[in-house]
């Protein structure tokens, strides 16, 4: 069984594909909560902030 982090990244490479296309409608799927969760998921994975470059110049001094 695919984990929802992997449904969400072939869902925006799907997405892509069908923006090259010449097709002029989307089909968008009703249930879109969970997909957003999981990019949501996604997104704080690549996110950085500061936070742990805090905590090593405070160990150095």
């Amino acid at each position: 069984n695919p984990s929802p982090d992997l449904i969400a990244i072939k869902y925006l490479e799907a997405l892509g594909t069908i923006a090259d296309g010449q097709a002029t409608k989307i089909f968008v799927p009703a249930e879109m909560s969970a997909t957003l969760g999981s990019i949501g998921a996604i997104a704080e994975l690549f996110q950085t902030d500061g936070s742990n470059d805090e905590t090593e110049k405070e160990e150095t001094d």
